[in-house]
């Protein structure tokens, strides 16, 4: 199956743990391949934004992910004791 989709969540009611206030994403999926890009999401008062693969044509799937913005260490510093 494939599909192309796009998700424009601007309002996100979540968990109060989660912290997430908006989603905005492409999702592209092709012979059991899928691609999110871009991603971008809204939480904890900042903006975390990149690109996510899962590919699972194989007996083995193999992800990847591709943060954008914040890099991790900014992301640690912020979210840290």
């Amino acid at each position: 199956m494939d599909m192309d989709v796009a998700l424009d969540a601007r309002r996100v009611i979540s968990a109060p743990y989660l912290s997430v206030q908006a989603i905005k994403a492409r999702v592209k999926i092709n012979d059991g391949k899928a691609d999110v890009d871009p991603l971008r999401i809204t939480l904890a008062g900042g903006v975390a934004s990149g690109s996510m693969m899962l590919d699972a044509r194989n007996d083995i799937p193999k992800g990847r992910r591709q943060p954008t913005r914040p890099s991790t260490r900014e992301w640690c510093s912020s979210t840290g004791p």
